[in-house]
């Protein structure tokens, strides 16, 4: 090992945080320790316990097609807090295991910041504040997307304002607020981004786009995000459908569309195979969907040394993503967009 790279079956891999090196002991993150000895980690977030295994898994990937039309898929809302079961995280883990078993990337529409003002309830989860478990647990499987080969986005910061609770609401000021009266103003929108690109920064996740909640931003507002973000996931006012490319000065931001639209529950998927299957070639093929829509085709289970185990049926992605296969498409990652 030499500083934060060491080599294993000659191929140099680069830690994700630095070494703290006390006295005799050295500490790793958790990410990294199951990286460099190829483990498996078992969160058990109620008797904050950890145990680690021997990878029996690890799946190989396949190789990409070399050539087809572009298709992009996207996780939507996720956050610490509608993910916050350890049972969710590992399927949020088993799926991107299989996404990368087929060579298929895929995006991540991350919601830094959760609330629910709502006396109920009165939820406020900032994970780079928060020190617990389950936060732990979050950030390790944010990290563990990214090196399946996930990209992470900014899905605002909150996806929230007032009274509204977050994944629910919108945040930006828009022309259908809902009698939410947002502000309209470019400094919100800089210190909402600015919030965001903290929370980021801090658990050092990289974002790679920024999407606003629900679309809903107003053209001065998105404009202030078109300085912060070089590719903002979502159709540039007026070209529905369009990849989009502006120019500001020496700053170039690159508009993708999600002309799919989305996989509106497990009863859904027939709706969108058809759209697939008739989509016009000139159209980018880019959809989204909850990530927890396959969790119903997950069953965890333990082997009898206690080895966190799977069984992974047939699911809407498994079958979305053998349509997609049959008519020509290459999943694609929204940075290799031409």
């Amino acid at each position: 090992m030499k500083e934060n790279d060491y080599l294993n079956n000659d191929q140099v891999y680069h830690l994700k945080k630095k070494i703290l090196i006390t006295g005799d002991v050295v500490y790793l993150s958790i990410f990294d320790f199951h990286k460099l000895f190829n483990l498996t980690v078992d969160w058990d977030t109620k008797a904050k316990t950890l145990a680690f295994y021997y990878d029996r898994d690890n799946p190989a990937k396949q190789a990409r097609p070399a050539a087809g039309k572009p298709a992009l898929i996207r996780f939507e809302d996720v956050s610490a807090m509608n993910y916050a079961l350890p049972e969710s995280m590992e399927k949020l883990r088993i799926v991107s295991d299989y996404l990368y078993a087929e060579n298929i990337p895929f995006h991540v529409a991350w919601v830094p910041r959760y609330i629910d003002p709502r006396p109920s309830s009165r939820a406020d989860i900032d994970i780079s504040k928060q020190y617990s478990m389950a936060n732990a647990d979050f950030v390790y499987t944010l990290d563990y997307m990214l090196d399946r080969d996930g990209l992470i986005g900014l899905h605002g910061y909150t996806h929230q304002y007032g009274n509204t609770v977050s994944i629910e609401g919108l945040e930006f000021h828009a022309p259908f607020g809902n009698g939410v009266n947002i502000p309209d103003t470019e400094k919100y929108a800089q210190d909402r981004i600015n919030l965001a690109k903290d929370v980021a920064q801090n658990l050092d996740i990289p974002y790679a786009f920024f999407e606003a909640p629900h679309y809903g931003i107003f053209g001065s507002q998105l404009m202030v995000a078109e300085k912060n973000f070089d590719i903002i996931y979502e159709d540039y006012p007026g070209s529905p459908n369009q990849i989009v490319v502006r120019r500001n000065g020496n700053k170039t931001t690159k508009f993708i569309p999600t002309p799919l639209n989305y996989v509106d529950g497990k009863n859904d998927v027939n709706r969108m195979i058809n759209k697939v299957r008739n989509l016009s070639p000139n159209v980018l093929a880019s959809f989204f969907l909850a990530p927890n829509l396959e969790f119903d085709s997950i069953s965890l289970s333990k082997d009898k040394d206690g080895y966190p185990s799977y069984t992974y049926g047939t699911s809407v992605l498994h079958q979305l993503l053998k349509v997609f296969q049959e008519n020509g498409y290459r999943f694609v990652k929204i940075t290799e967009l031409n």
